[in-house]
């Protein structure tokens, strides 16, 4: 974000990088960061932004797909969710998915996407996850709210564990 000036920033949609409101603000959060702190680096770490189509039904994603890993060398599996099989959704009649891929070698989650209703919310958990390095694993000792729609989120995990797992065998 730093400018082949010294003293400017540039954040927003001006740099090209991830033309999103939500990247903007972070964008401005490191780039006040540095001005009042005189931090040198001025610079995000973009690899686990959400990005979100508000749409109906909505879709969202964060980090990489497979196609990306693969190009990485990283073999993967995938697990998903249905909102079919959850409670909240067959309540208010929605329908949608989730899916998580995970590195295939120690369950490492890579990416995260989803359609359906609340995507745009839940992919803020997945956020989380992707940019700590959780192990879809780790999510057997979340408790997440029931019923709700980001229970898919978790069981999409679960599922992506199970294959990890199958995989490392």
């Amino acid at each position: 974000m730093r400018t082949s000036v010294p003293h400017i920033y540039a954040i927003g949609d001006v740099t090209g990088r991830a033309m999103l409101a939500h990247a903007a603000y972070a964008e401005a959060e490191v780039a006040a960061d540095a001005i009042i702190h005189g931090d040198s680096a001025g610079e995000l770490d973009l690899s686990a932004l959400p990005r979100c189509i508000y749409s109906s039904p909505s879709v969202a994603a964060v980090g990489i797909t497979p196609k990306e890993a693969e190009a990485r060398g990283i073999r993967t599996v995938v697990g998903r969710a249905d909102y079919a099989a959850n409670g909240m959704a067959l309540a208010e009649g929605e329908s949608g998915c989730v899916y998580v891929a995970a590195d295939a070698s120690d369950g490492t989650m890579l990416g995260v996407w989803a359609v359906g209703a609340a995507s745009c919310e839940i992919i803020d958990a997945a956020a989380l996850a992707v940019r700590s390095g959780m192990k879809a694993a780790d999510w057997r000792s979340v408790i997440v709210a029931h019923p709700t729609l980001s229970e898919t989120l978790k069981d999409a995990a679960l599922s992506a564990a199970e294959k990890a797992e199958k995989a490392e065998s």
